[in-house]
């Protein structure tokens, strides 16, 4: 574990993404490998809330139809056997990224019965402050997970 550098806040409630505060946080380990078991609960916590924070925010900027598909079950993010019907978002997702020149490519991701989340390919490393200007951590619905490009 490297040093923590000097965060931008000490509110984890503060930051947009997840990988913005744990980038502040300077750690270069999973949260499981923290070391010291009180911080690694502590960190955890904060992880499970700004999670949750972030999806309700998202949540509301849900149309009403798309907020009603997801409290019935129904939304496609929520199960893979709905893919066909996540295409078409997956699809309007690549649109509104195809002008950024950092992103490698843009893909579904999932197993069946399980939820479909969507994963965009950096074509080299960059700060999530940087990447998360252009790419959420949510997009209609469909949770966007940006892994580090391999070296």
């Amino acid at each position: 574990m490297t040093q923590p550098l000097q965060p931008k806040s000490s509110d984890p409630m503060s930051f947009s993404s997840v990988e913005e505060w744990w980038e502040s946080l300077g750690y270069v380990v999973p949260l499981q490998a923290i070391p010291d078991p009180t911080e690694r609960q502590r960190r955890l916590r904060e992880f499970d809330e700004l999670t949750q924070k972030i999806r309700q925010d998202h949540l509301k900027t849900l149309s009403a139809d798309e907020r009603r598909q997801i409290e019935n079950g129904e939304h496609p993010s929520q199960n893979w056997n709905q893919f066909k019907q996540a295409q078409q978002v997956l699809n309007d997702f690549r649109t509104s990224l195809a002008g950024v020149d950092f992103v490698k490519s843009v893909n579904a991701v999932g197993h069946p019965f399980n939820p479909v989340s969507f994963v965009v390919e950096l074509k080299h490393p960059l700060p999530a402050a940087a990447y998360r200007k252009h790419i959420p951590p949510y997009f209609h619905g469909f949770k966007v997970q940006v892994p580090p490009p391999p070296k």
